[in-house]
């Protein structure tokens, strides 16, 4: 009797989510996938959704591994982004579901029982793989990329229609996007690199990901594939000198692929001759972009001096460029190691708000990064270290990213600084702010915006800022000259 019941309960389940499933119907999906010079995809899915009057969550498939491949995916409300009564609603909230690989978008805040939306997906570099793996020579420097995308759309719910778009925007000499053998439905749309599906796909039932034939999109990317693998970014505050200094290490690995043979310079030199120069898919020189007005720059290898340096003033811009050559080009799976330093007066970034009973408050402006463009940055580490006596009041980090209940959110740690021949209580406070996995593209982390920024709100003391230290220390100087003194006196005495 037990056991019958629990059956009826069970399907009485199943009978009600089968219901919650078919209740939504999708008019019309339209997906446009973009490849960019970021070397990031960008996946914008617009639906036009309809009988959804009883529904609370609306299940997205994704094509790819949320937490491995996706580094940032918002979800807007057109219809409310439309209304200027409700613009501030247009962002959906959503949750992840790892048992289906979905996203649950919450949708009981609209009234309408008819929604459109857009879904925009950002995935990581990771996604792209290179088609060879092995080069026979330097003049091999045709390099393919590839991901797959899946024919159909996965869906819980039934498409009347689905079309896709794929577009190419890169600056290059080839526009064309090729695909795996045998596969024809898709068609050029004009010369700039769009794709279309040759026909538009229609009634398409719910499905599951075993049942969905993938193809491979191939494009050519003629250029070093560089990762940063760390990167340590110190960052030294001193009010006594009016400086902010730089400290950077760099990890860098080129994913291009291997050279089958050994490395002979005459080779590349032979290599470069015939490109006017080029140094194809190897890294022949990293350009670091500088805050303006930076001065006392340093640099050194892991390895020794290998490495050329030239700084480069540009005074009507608003920056100055850290060049550096290395004495071999890194090759596919070759790493870069090396530390590059610099000065700023602290004035551009430290910027005083208020002062009161001798404590003066500050807050600190720090981009996230300077450094090179075209770098995918895995992990970082931002260290920020504070002048004796001074009291954190805030701080602000970046996400990086909108993904909700990721490990990828930075991590804020305070730890109290050891400088050297300080044996006072009061050590400097440095700020330890860590990213992990983040594979973002230094041209994004570059642009100019409070996303990419670290924000510290702090307040100093005068006395132990300016006049504490320089005292301590003008008291061991005395002591140590009593100390010499008593000691020569001491010693005049037992000698007679």
């Amino acid at each position: 009797m037990i056991c019958n019941s629990i059956t009826a309960f069970m399907l009485l389940l199943v009978v009600q989510f089968s219901h919650f499933i078919k209740a939504i119907n999708i008019d019309f999906f339209n997906q446009l996938i973009e490849v960019n010079e970021n070397r990031l995809l960008i996946d914008r899915n617009n639906l036009l959704i309809s009988d959804s009057n009883d529904a609370t969550i609306f299940k997205f498939k994704l094509q790819y591994d949320y937490n491995d491949f996706i580094s940032d995916l918002v979800v807007i409300d057109n219809l409310a982004k439309s209304n200027e009564n409700q613009k501030s609603n247009s962002i959906l909230p959503y949750s992840y579901d790892s048992s289906t690989n979905s996203i649950d978008v919450d949708i009981t805040g609209i009234e309408s029982a008819d929604l459109d939306i857009d879904i925009v997906i950002q995935y990581s570099s990771q996604l792209l793989k290179t088609e060879n793996q092995v080069i026979s020579s330097l003049a091999d420097d045709i390099q393919s990329l590839y991901f797959p995308i899946h024919k159909t759309p996965l869906t819980n719910y039934h498409i009347d229609k689905f079309e896709r778009t794929l577009v190419k925007s890169l600056v290059d000499d080839s526009k064309a996007l090729r695909f795996s053998d045998q596969e024809t439905s898709f068609i050029s749309l004009n010369d700039n690199g769009e794709y279309i599906n040759k026909l538009s796909i229609t009634d398409v039932e719910p499905n599951s990901e075993e049942q969905i034939d993938t193809v491979n999109v191939y494009f050519d990317f003629n250029k070093p594939l560089l990762t940063v693998t760390k990167a340590i970014r110190n960052v030294y505050l001193s009010h006594w000198s009016n400086t902010i200094q730089f400290d950077e290490h760099y990890i860098i690995e080129n994913d291009v692929p291997k050279l089958a043979k050994t490395f002979k310079r005459k080779e590349y030199m032979s290599y470069q001759s015939m490109k006017h120069g080029g140094s194809g898919l190897a890294l022949s020189q990293f350009e670091a972009v500088l805050p303006k007005g930076s001065f006392d720059h340093y640099y050194r290898d892991d390895l020794g001096m290998i490495t050329t340096m030239r700084v480069l003033h540009h005074p009507r811009a608003n920056f100055d460029t850290f060049a550096l050559k290395p004495r071999y080009p890194v090759l596919g799976s070759w790493n870069y190691i090396f530390n590059i330093g610099w000065y700023n007066k602290l004035e551009q970034f430290s910027h005083f708000l208020s002062s009161s009973n001798g404590n003066q408050e500050f807050l600190l402006e720090l981009p996230v990064l300077n450094g090179a463009s075209d770098l995918i940055y895995q992990n970082m580490t931002i260290n920020v270290i504070l002048p004796e006596g001074v009291k954190i009041k805030s701080i602000y980090a970046p996400d990086l990213n909108s993904l909700p209940g990721t490990d990828k959110n930075p991590k804020v740690e305070f730890n109290k600084f050891e400088n050297l021949f300080d044996y006072s209580d009061d050590k400097s406070t440095e700020v330890k702010i860590t990213y992990s996995d983040v594979n973002i593209n230094s041209n994004l982390l570059k642009i100019e915006n409070s996303d990419n920024k670290i924000f510290v709100k702090y307040e100093i003391n005068n006395f132990k800022v300016y006049h504490e230290k320089v005292l301590r220390l003008a008291l061991w100087i005395f002591l140590a000259l009593i100390s010499v003194y008593l000691l020569g006196a001491i010693n005049d005495n037992l000698r007679k």
